[in-house]
């Protein structure tokens, strides 16, 4: 099979510095066209461009740091790997199976959709926050 390769912005991939395309659209619009979303982080806050590629389909193969971890929920949304050989191998498997591709693909904007959209983190911010923003109201103060 016949892939083209475009990374965006630089990346050290497992400690190998990649020359790098520079794609001169916005990433989604990007990520739209993309079956795979790699990321080799060492480490990660919240990894919001996963996420966002989960979003549009596309598969993730990143690196198993905990924030990546955190993000799968323990889901088969894609892959968690060790190595760039790893890696390499997972890429060129979702590449050669549309079918199992499409099925973590599905999994994964499931769930997106489920715990990952802004309404859904917002609602578990009110609830780990509860009333403690506005504990006493004009009525208690009387």
């Amino acid at each position: 099979m016949l892939a083209e390769i475009v990374l965006i912005g630089d990346s050290y991939l497992f400690g190998l510095f990649h020359y790098l395309k520079l794609l001169l659209s916005t990433p989604n619009m990007f990520a739209n066209s993309c079956a795979v979303y790699v990321s080799s982080s060492i480490f990660e806050g919240f990894d919001i461009p996963l996420v966002e590629a989960m979003a549009t389909g596309t598969v993730p193969v990143v690196s198993d740091i905990e924030a990546h971890r955190f993000v799968f929920q323990g889901d088969n949304v894609g892959y968690l790997v060790a190595s760039a050989e790893e890696m390499t191998i997972k890429i060129s498997d979702l590449l050669d199976n549309e079918t199992g591709r499409l099925r973590l693909a599905t999994n994964g904007r499931r769930l997106v959709e489920q715990k990952w959209t802004r309404a859904k983190v917002a609602e578990r911010y009110r609830e780990l926050i509860g009333d403690s923003l506005y504990p006493i109201t004009l009525a208690d103060d009387l």
